[in-house]
């Protein structure tokens, strides 16, 4: 079965221009679709993919408009990549994805080669972001500015620890680990550094991405 995705952060942007790109690119309309309208991909619940995920079964066809409308971060765009598209036999959902932005179709010999790329590449900036974010707390502690467990964490802390989650795939658990501090404060952090990135850049969600 033919299925479609789509998604779009605010009322300004259109449902409808992505339909019609995936119609165009199919030549025809899939054969179920499924609709996330005003959702922020940086939002958790997203019940239209949470349900084409439910619905989709090893073989169908899934379309979406572009790679990024499937999750909050690369890594869960990688991850959610590599799980539907690796082959049943290895443990994976054995779906077909094809991308009209992307020009990916994951059938053929090139679309596979591309997930393989993108996955490369996202391990190569996952390991530059750890680095960073190593390197700058390690000059912190030369400064003075982190010792011993605290409750709490700087605004620049919690920053490192969302893009140890969201860009380099980090477990919370790990990332606790890195910054001295407990699991809860790391997710507390998270939260936080969410809802800062959210209140300066708000405006932004409502550019077609």
């Amino acid at each position: 079965m033919r299925m479609a995705y789509l998604r779009v952060s605010t009322a300004d942007q259109s449902i409808a221009s992505q339909r019609l790109a995936i119609e165009k690119a199919l030549g025809e309309k899939p054969e179920r679709e499924f609709v996330d309208e005003g959702v922020s991909g940086r939002v958790m619940q997203r019940e239209g993919l949470d349900a084409c995920l439910n619905a989709l079964r090893a073989g169908d066809e899934l379309v979406v408009y572009s790679l990024s409308r499937l999750g909050r971060s690369s890594a869960e765009v990688i991850r959610l990549v590599q799980d539907l598209t690796r082959p049943v036999e290895q443990g994976g959902r054995g779906v077909i994805l094809r991308s009209v932005t992307e020009a990916l179709d994951s059938s053929t010999p090139t679309g596979r080669a591309f997930i393989g790329i993108l996955a490369v590449v996202f391990e190569m900036e996952a390991e530059l972001t750890r680095e960073r974010t190593l390197a700058g707390l390690a000059a912190a502690r030369r400064a003075g500015r982190v010792g011993g467990r605290k409750p709490s964490l700087t605004p620049r802390q919690k920053k490192q620890a969302l893009s140890l989650y969201e860009q380099a795939g980090e477990r919370p658990i790990d990332i606790a680990e890195t910054l001295n501090v407990s699991e809860r404060t790391v997710w507390r952090a998270i939260r936080d550094a969410r809802a800062t990135r959210e209140k300066v850049h708000g405006k932004k969600e409502a550019m077609p991405v």
